[in-house]
């Protein structure tokens, strides 16, 4: 889970959906030869993998991002991370060097970071295996049949329950008495 006073500032809006606006036209039954939803078909989507991607706690798309945080020892940001462009004190200091990844991807700073807000700027992963692709499909169609329900419909929730990582941390374990 990621740290608290986390966050994530994107730099660049645009990235590669991990729907396209062809497979949306299609799964929501619309014409081919009316493209006049293309700009609203890409922004449910985007809408959509924005929703999907606060639930599952997991970029869904490869895009750059600057996290701003308070200093903690460790830090565990939303994954996946596919590279981590620099690490910057809130005085300008960059400390990218002194910084080191332990073995569950757990970013560890240095002392100097004490008292400090840090800045990072990573360039993020994609991870979106089908069943979330479905999801999104299913709240864009949802979105195009109501545009007042909410999108994350209980089907899509069971959907993301199911599929869904454990914490960090994994699940408590019970201890009998």
């Amino acid at each position: 889970m990621p740290n608290p006073g986390m966050d994530y500032i994107e730099l660049q809006a645009d990235c590669v959906e991990p729907v396209d606006v062809a497979d949306a036209r299609l799964y929501c039954g619309l014409r081919y030869d009316d493209s006049s939803e293309d700009s609203l078909l890409g922004i449910l989507i985007s809408s959509a993998r924005e929703e999907l991607e606060q639930w599952v706690d997991r970029w869904l798309a490869s895009r750059p991002v600057t996290v701003r945080t308070p200093y903690a020892e460790r830090i565990c940001m939303r994954g996946p991370v596919e590279s981590v462009d620099s690490v910057t004190l809130d005085d300008g200091t960059d400390i990218s060097a002194a910084v080191s990844t332990d073995a569950h991807g757990v970013m560890i700073l240095p002392d100097t970071a004490r008292g400090h807000t840090v800045t990072i700027e990573i360039t993020t992963g994609s991870e979106c295996m089908p069943w979330m692709q479905q999801c999104i499909l299913r709240m864009v169609r949802a979105s195009l049949q109501d545009p007042d329900a909410d999108p994350l419909t209980s089907a899509v929730r069971d959907t993301v329950a199911r599929h869904a990582r454990p914490p960090m941390g994994g699940y408590r374990r019970r201890t009998s008495a």
